[in-house]
């Protein structure tokens, strides 16, 4: 019992598709197949010279879905020639594909055109030497990742490439690489910390185009202790934070070791000591999680190049109790409340009779608390937590208002939505709210005055649309442009 695709496929005929429903089908299914169209042309080069092996497909975009193939699939021949078979009658993009260039379009394409010419620009490369750090002598046996901002640069099933070269070279030619666009480049080596530079791919780039140094890591050891008792901690996880967290170029690295990947973490033994080997040099932060403690970062803290051992002391706090009250909405007694810090984990608590709320373990700093009190109806409060008990804090509901959001959605008929409040001041919760659509808009009311981001994005897929708009007692009218990704 459910919905299944069928699909009619036939060569010299456009392959016809129908979703048909199981349950409700009544008597027999047709399908129509039409004859196909078919289109043919060559594979270039920038010297005009044939591109051997290019793959060739063709997409088209209907306006409600995603992009999807049709017509036959096929490679350049010896002479860059290729003919794509089995095409619907409607325009369609033709696209090509070949690991050494970067990927090559041509818009829009009817009828049935035999001399299309493609031509590809060579792809770009990222090449260099790895040495040791203070001998200058090369690295010969090591491991290159590349990584980018996803917004800039997008790279996808990019893999980890091992190089075994005496001269400690690399070269990595990659079609995703956008020549002279900023990726990072992560270099990992046993024995040696590991280390991440910016870098940028270019064509025909120079053999030392990085040069990238590695030093030996250095082993960071403590103990972990309570911050009120002084007492161990048992149990403990401690993770390495390389780098400054507001630097793009930050993540958590892995160490390459003739095991496999080891990640720089570790879990205090029955004295709460720990180690963590092969940290890099520079900035550098732990964090330590406990199920007894509120998650804590400890740092920053320096790593001298060439210093073998550094004896550090983080603590962990017990954390806070946080005590207040829901207002504006008498029947959420009984519901949940949820508090979260930064980098912490939830934690939960059911209001009272009275509406009020104590929560116990409370991590220091700026937390978060979440009240929903109907599907797709949330609200966030927003509240600063020292080492001291708090206990006055309210969360005032908002009262429904009588503005309304009218919204109209162009490039996706239908999806989900959220309608979020912002700009709330010091003390003023936010109110969030999420649904589905269709038909290519909606209607969200009931909100109260202020200033709102609407926001649209795919059940399934990439792309989205927003925008900001300021609701006052009546109903406001917007339109939103989805981009597709």
């Amino acid at each position: 019992a459910k919905r299944i695709d069928l699909v009619a496929d036939k060569a010299g005929f456009v392959a016809a598709r129908s979703e048909v429903d199981v349950p409700a089908l009544r008597g027999e299914v047709v399908l129509m197949l039409r004859a196909g169209r078919a289109i043919a042309g060559r594979v270039l080069d920038q010297r005009g010279l044939p591109i051997v092996g290019a793959s060739i497909h063709c997409e088209v975009t209907p306006a409600d879905s995603e992009p999807r193939t049709v017509g036959s699939r096929i490679r350049s021949d010896g002479e860059g020639r290729f003919e794509l078979r089995d095409l619907p009658p409607e325009p369609c993009h033709v696209l090509a594909h070949h690991d050494d260039y970067r990927r090559a379009s041509l818009p829009v394409v009817g009828g049935s055109p035999a001399d299309l010419l493609v031509r590809m620009e060579p792809a770009a490369s990222v090449t260099g030497r790895v040495v040791d750090g203070i001998s200058g002598a090369p690295v010969a046996a090591f491991t290159i990742e590349l990584s980018a901002d996803h917004e800039v640069h997008p790279l996808q099933y990019v893999h980890p490439v091992r190089f075994a070269a005496p001269d400690g070279s690399f070269a990595i030619k990659h079609w995703q690489l956008q020549p002279n666009a900023a990726l990072f480049v992560d270099v990992a080596a046993s024995g040696y910390a590991p280390q991440r530079i910016v870098g940028t791919a270019r064509v025909d780039a120079p053999r030392d185009l990085h040069v990238i140094q590695l030093f030996p890591g250095t082993t960071v050891c403590g103990i972990v202790r309570d911050a009120v008792t002084g007492m161990p901690v048992q149990d403990a996880e401690v993770v390495l934070l390389p780098g400054d967290p507001e630097d793009i170029s930050h993540r958590s690295y892995v160490t390459a070791t003739d095991g496999g990947p080891n990640k720089t973490a570790s879990f205090t033994n029955a004295e709460g000591r720990f180690e963590l080997r092969c940290v890099p040099p520079g900035q550098n932060r732990l964090q330590l999680a406990h199920r007894d403690y509120p998650k804590r970062t400890f740092g920053p803290f320096e790593v001298q190049a060439g210093v073998p051992v550094l004896e550090v002391e983080p603590t962990l706090k017990p954390g806070s109790t946080l005590r207040g009250r829901v207002t504006g909405m008498p029947q959420a007694a009984g519901m949940k409340l949820a508090v979260r810090g930064i980098g912490d984990k939830t934690l939960d608590c059911l209001l009272g009779a009275d509406c009020s709320f104590e929560v116990l373990g409370v991590p220091a700093g700026k937390v978060s608390l979440s009240f929903s009190p109907a599907k797709g109806t949330r609200y966030t409060l927003q509240v600063e937590v020292g080492d001291a008990p708090r206990a006055d804090v309210v969360f005032a509901i908002p009262q429904p208002g009588t503005g309304s959001v009218r919204a109209t959605v162009t490039g996706m008929p239908r999806g989900r939505g959220v309608v979020a409040s912002l700009g709330a001041a010091p003390g003023q919760c936010s109110t969030v709210r999420t649904f589905e659509y269709a038909d290519a808009g909606f209607v969200v009311g009931d909100l109260p005055p202020g200033r709102y981001e609407v926001e649209v994005y795919p059940n399934f897929g990439a792309g989205s649309g927003r925008a900001e708009v300021d609701v006052g007692t009546g109903e406001v009218a917007v339109t939103i442009d989805v981009v597709r990704r």
